[in-house]
């Protein structure tokens, strides 16, 4: 295997072609995130990794490497002052709320304020689901042991993205 010798590119590309006669081989898509993530890219591997959790949630290895390509992710687009917006700066505030912080009120509150930001600007719209709100806000909405005005925040935020559907990425409808 390339992945194991070391050869990072020629892993990525023979995981392209496997990928493009099934778009859903979880084995290619994990192997094509980790030599990804060896050669720096990680929103490229992150993005594979969530394809891998979404199509097998249960893969243990794939949820503990998106986490971790999310962590490194988040570093670096820090590091490199990507949270520099209004949008970016709040988006990161909910994602440390969600990870860090035990207050359902502060969330809540988070939440509407990022479904405003939202609702008036597709750029804000975008910038948030880019730095992980919108992953975050899909989470705690399904979570049941989140007080109801908690995941209803949350579902406003989506919502008003949704709204912008039109102007956003095809990764966030």
């Amino acid at each position: 295997c390339h992945l194991r010798r070391g050869d990072h590119v020629s892993c990525v590309m023979d995981c392209d072609a496997a990928l493009h006669v099934d778009g859903s081989a979880v084995k290619a898509l994990y192997r094509r995130a980790a030599a990804r993530e060896a050669l720096g890219e990680l929103a490229d591997a992150f993005r594979d990794l969530k394809a891998c959790v979404q199509i097998d949630p249960k893969n243990r290895a794939a949820v503990a490497a998106a986490r971790r390509v999310k962590e490194k992710l988040s570093e670096k687009l820090k590091a490199e002052n990507a949270y520099g917006s209004p949008a970016g700066q709040l988006a990161l505030k909910i994602c440390r709320c969600v990870d860090e912080e035990d207050d359902p009120r502060k969330r809540r509150d988070l939440f509407r304020a990022a479904a405003a930001l939202a609702s008036d600007d597709s750029a804000a719209a975008r910038a948030l689901w880019r730095h992980g709100a919108g992953d975050v806000a899909c989470v705690v909405a399904k979570d049941r042991t989140q007080l109801g005005d908690v995941r209803a925040a949350a579902l406003r935020m989506l919502g008003a993205s949704a709204k912008r559907a039109g102007d956003l990425e095809p990764s966030m409808v």
